[in-house]
């Protein structure tokens, strides 16, 4: 008795059950799969199961066999992993700083383009005449020579007019007129210059009686044999005590010495490294002061000797003056110290300004307030501007202004 596979693959159709492993499973268990009669019925059938379940089965409802025939039977489809996913992390929004509002540009001006000075003025000439002159040497035509050479004359004219002013200005002025402090003709030269060296050898004398000379020197050094004979003469002249000291040991040839020693330290100590030296020794200060270490004059020795007792202080400023060849009743205002003092005066008090004025032309400071206090207030005012500016004018009148109203 054949049995029939159709039921078994209505069942399965119908139901939609099973898988195919076990359809085949269930195939090869029949019996009548031994019988070659119905091996051709068998196959057609299986084939036939096979697409009906294919078509019937859900999990291969999607896609047909023929289409997905490289995975073969035996092929299982995992369902696919579906990545988590973090969820993305939004940072919070940073707060910008707060940005300050642009400051204002500065303008700045443009610097102002320096003015041409005036044309044939002194300083348009001091600038102008060596272009000319370079351009008449470079390119000397007839133009260019003859505009030098009366740009030249031009200089020279206003050169002129202002030395026969200045002749003018300084005539009986005090203040500018050298000839009130050194005459220029040659007789009142020669009787100031006279007197002034009076003066001179008479301080002298003054500041040998407190300090003496110590003279360094040498038995072989020619310069010190050239140098002795001067010493000598200023120890004779001035009355300066001198104290000739030998290096070494030894004695000039030419000049001889009261007081004549062979070196015990003095040199070393006093860092003598060439002769002849002359030092100026103040005893009571115990003051050693270089005079000089090279051959010197008479009157340069003399002179460097007050230096040093003004730098010193062994005698004063007025006695320095007083050796100076000049008139001794020449005006004693030192110009040089008085208008700075004047300057600062007018910037700290315009008042002291009359103080100054009136020592300056002679006058008593105390009637000069007086006079300049009952001078109208306009008057007043117009003495100064705002700046402290003293116009000419006006500083020569009130330094020359009688003391009366």
């Amino acid at each position: 008795m054949r049995t029939s596979i159709a039921p078994v693959r209505d069942e399965h159709l119908r139901t939609g059950t099973g898988s195919l492993d076990d359809m085949t499973q269930n195939f090869l268990n029949l019996h009548v799969f031994n019988s070659p009669c119905y091996m051709s019925s068998i196959l057609v059938k299986s084939v036939s199961a096979v697409m009906a379940l294919s078509i019937a089965v859900p999990s291969f409802a999607a896609e047909s066999w023929y289409e997905r025939h490289a995975e073969g039977w035996h092929w299982y489809n995992d369902p696919e992993k579906i990545e988590e996913v973090e969820p993305e992390v939004v940072p919070e929004p940073k707060e910008e700083p707060k940005k300050e509002p642009p400051k204002p540009k500065m303008m700045v001006p443009e610097p102002e383009k320096p003015k041409q000075p005036v044309a044939f003025s002194s300083e348009w000439l001091n600038t102008m005449i060596p272009k000319y002159l370079s351009r008449a040497v470079d390119d000397p035509t007839p133009e260019n020579v003859e505009a030098f050479f009366l740009l030249q004359r031009l200089a020279m004219d206003k050169a002129e007019r202002f030395q026969k002013m200045a002749e003018q200005v300084r005539v009986g002025n005090k203040f500018i007129d050298e000839s009130e402090r050194r005459p220029v003709s040659n007789f009142g030269l020669q009787t100031v210059d006279r007197q002034a060296e009076t003066r001179r050898q008479a301080l002298l004398e003054k500041i040998s009686r407190s300090t003496g000379i110590f003279f360094f020197f040498k038995a072989d050094c020619p310069y010190c044999e050239k140098q002795a004979p001067l010493v000598k003469h200023i120890s004779e002249t001035n009355h300066f005590d001198v104290l000739a000291i030998s290096i070494g040991g030894g004695h000039l040839n030419s000049t001889t010495f009261e007081n004549t020693v062979v070196d015990s330290g003095q040199a070393e100590m006093l860092s003598v490294e060439s002769t002849p030296s002359l030092f100026l020794v103040h005893p009571e200060s115990t003051t050693f002061a270089l005079i000089g270490s090279s051959l010197l004059t008479v009157p340069e020795i003399q002179e460097r000797i007050l230096l040093i007792a003004q730098r010193n202080n062994w005698v004063t400023e007025e006695e320095i003056n007083a050796t100076r060849p000049r008139l001794l009743n020449a005006s004693g205002v030192d110009l040089s110290k008085e208008l700075p003092r004047m300057l600062k005066a007018v910037q700290e008090d315009p008042n002291k300004i009359t103080d100054l004025l009136a020592v300056l032309d002679g006058r008593d400071p105390v009637s000069e307030r007086e006079r300049l206090t009952k001078l109208p207030e306009q008057k007043k005012r117009s003495l100064m501007d705002e700046d402290g500016f003293i116009d000419p004018k006006n500083l020569l009148a009130i330094i020359k202004s009688p003391g009366a109203d």
